[in-house]
């Protein structure tokens, strides 16, 4: 199987499909066409490859040798922003990636990846030493909290507007521009996290009140009810799932950990400083 489209000797639709089929087989779930990256969802833990495999990548021909991964997109889009522009021709490109495809298709886990590599290489790029997911040894406290908030926005952002569809037990049912802010004049060949923000819109409102048979209301209302202490759900007056129309239909997901998301998105809240009337308020 071709880790690059562009290398099968007879470009059509069967022979695209039946390389796919071939990498996915082999525990291969991503695929280039030239630049473009195909991420088929392996629907199972597939591990990443190290971090620092893509960063070590002398010139944009040994990148593209390595295996297809959202961690070389992202590489290609942190050493676009490093280019220095032409004479006359203006500052330096923005760079952009999209993720598109349809429901089930990976779309947030592959996000995920996306932020995860670029705050971990901009770490990196400052001299970072450790891979931790919220500190690297090198970074400043501002830095290490700026990557921790962009990372955390992600559980924070999946139990308000992900749900549990019939073709998705993780969909996102919204969408979302997010837009990352860099100083590349700090040092040279180096960028430098200045700043993030999300943009969201086409939220599924509907959802609130009317579930189709087999779905489920958006998850924060189900790691509310798993992960309350007793304490938290006599204080918000939280009904058994039973008695609660909302929620009353598929409580429960085996491939979802109510309880375990409801102290994920409370430790998020910890990383953006949420203080206790505020998350009093939210809830």
């Amino acid at each position: 199987a071709e880790q690059d489209m562009c290398s099968l000797w007879h470009m059509s639709e069967p022979a695209v499909l039946s390389n796919l089929q071939l990498r996915f087989a082999a525990d291969q779930p991503y695929t280039y066409v030239a630049h473009l990256l195909i991420a088929v969802n392996p629907l199972k833990p597939i591990p990443d490859p190290a971090e620092v495999s893509y960063e070590g990548a002398a010139s944009s021909a040994a990148l593209a040798a390595l295996p297809p991964h959202q961690f070389a997109v992202a590489e290609r889009a942190y050493r676009a922003l490093l280019e220095q522009p032409a004479a006359g021709g203006g500052g330096r490109q923005d760079q952009s990636i999209v993720v598109s495809g349809e429901s089930g298709a990976g779309k947030t886990e592959s996000a995920k990846k996306l932020l995860r590599y670029i705050t971990w290489r901009v770490a990196s790029a400052a001299g970072g030493t450790t891979h931790d997911r919220r500190r690297s040894v090198g970074q400043t406290h501002a830095a290490a909290a700026l990557n921790a908030r962009i990372l955390d926005s992600s559980p924070i952002l999946e139990s308000l507007g992900n749900a549990k569809t019939v073709r998705n037990h993780n969909s996102s049912r919204f969408g979302k521009f997010t837009k990352i802010d860099f100083d590349a004049r700090a040092a040279p060949k180096r960028l430098r996290l200045v700043g993030a923000s999300v943009e969201t819109y086409l939220l599924e409102r509907s959802r609130v009140t009317r579930q189709a048979e087999g779905e489920r209301n958006y998850h924060i209302f189900y790691q509310l009810l798993a992960g309350a202490s007793a304490a938290e759900r006599q204080r918000w007056r939280l009904l058994p799932a039973a008695s609660a129309p909302y929620v009353s239909g598929c409580v429960s997901v085996p491939t979802l950990d109510d309880a375990a998301g409801y102290a994920e998105f409370c430790e998020a809240l910890g990383t953006f400083d949420a203080k206790a009337e505020e998350r009093e308020a939210l809830f």
